[in-house]
């Protein structure tokens, strides 16, 4: 499974061992060719030279485009996810904001709960209190007043 970079890559390593080679045999042919302007053996040569140097060139422009245009295709890709990023992190940041206030309100919720229940058996406390207080004040009442009391038919 190859990747375009290394696509590339190998396509641009090809294009740069065939240019130098192609360089020099067109360089070569245009000094044969200006030294010889008369020689058709000389023309033949130096536009065949000319001719791949052309195509070389060629070559490397349409490789450049199509780099360019995979760039700019990336670029397109990274600002969509860009995007995507940021719409997520917007829905993020909200759901941790209402998380934030959820928690909160629902520990607030909790701390009220707790006082209602503890108001409640505060009170329950205070009237059972006061219940067993009045109970043992009646119990003593009875008993003081039973020990020196007597009962009614014995009274006469």
């Amino acid at each position: 499974m190859t990747t375009p970079v290394s696509d590339y890559s190998t396509k641009i390593d090809s294009i740069s061992s065939e240019f130098s080679s192609i360089l020099d045999n067109f360089t070569n042919s245009f000094i044969d060719y200006y030294k010889n302007l008369d020689s058709t053996a000389s023309q033949n040569n130096y536009d065949v030279a000319k001719n791949s140097l052309t195509d070389e060139i060629t070559k490397m422009y349409q490789l450049k485009a199509t780099i360019m245009s995979s760039l700019g295709g990336v670029n397109t890709s990274m600002n969509d996810l860009e995007q995507k990023l940021g719409v997520g992190e917007g829905k993020i940041n909200d759901l941790s904001d209402d998380y934030q206030q959820q928690t909160g309100d629902s520990s607030k919720i909790l701390v009220n709960d707790a006082k209602e229940k503890y108001k409640i058996q505060y009170v329950a406390n205070i009237t059972m209190f006061l219940g067993i207080a009045w109970m043992v004040g009646l119990f003593y009442s009875f008993m003081k007043n039973g020990s020196t009391a007597q009962p009614m038919s014995l009274r006469r």
